[in-house]
């Protein structure tokens, strides 16, 4: 493996998930076949929103896998924005910032990429309205619409 980011002054990178869903329609047909209860994904939902399981959810303290993915994509901006911010690493920072989960609205993305970029209204500009090309791009793309 090398380092992409080895030439670089000051690299910052945003990871971004494109879609307004984020997982094969297979894979939630295959979990939906055989449902199996998830303690691993109650955890995380849980640490996010306490209230989001159901009273039956919370006594088995387990969740099934497409409950969590369709409830992940439905809190982020994914569903609306169609992508999200999944983490952040910039230099001079030890860890990625990974707090994105409920980054839903244009302002919070606005937000999110305001401080990616260090207050250079420009730049952030541009990397927004690119973002939001792109998704017009694959939402009138006819692979898009025949591909998942």
């Amino acid at each position: 493996m090398q380092d992409l980011l080895r030439d670089f002054d000051k690299p910052a990178v945003m990871d971004i998930k494109m879609g307004t869903r984020t997982y094969l329609e297979e894979e939630l047909i295959k979990a939906n076949l055989k449902p199996t209860l998830r303690k691993d994904m109650y955890e995380k939902m849980i640490a996010v929103d306490r209230n989001e399981p159901t009273e039956e959810e919370h006594a088995q303290k387990a969740i099934t896998k497409p409950r969590y993915m369709q409830w992940r994509e439905n809190i982020s901006s994914s569903a609306t924005l169609g992508f999200r911010i999944e983490g952040i690493k910039k230099t001079g920072t030890e860890h990625p910032k990974k707090n994105f989960k409920n980054t839903k609205t244009r302002e919070q993305v606005k937000e999110c990429l305001r401080e990616f970029i260090g207050g250079n209204e420009v730049i952030r500009e541009k990397v927004y309205h690119r973002l939001l090309d792109i998704k017009s791009a694959a939402e009138n793309s006819a692979f898009f619409q025949t591909h998942e």
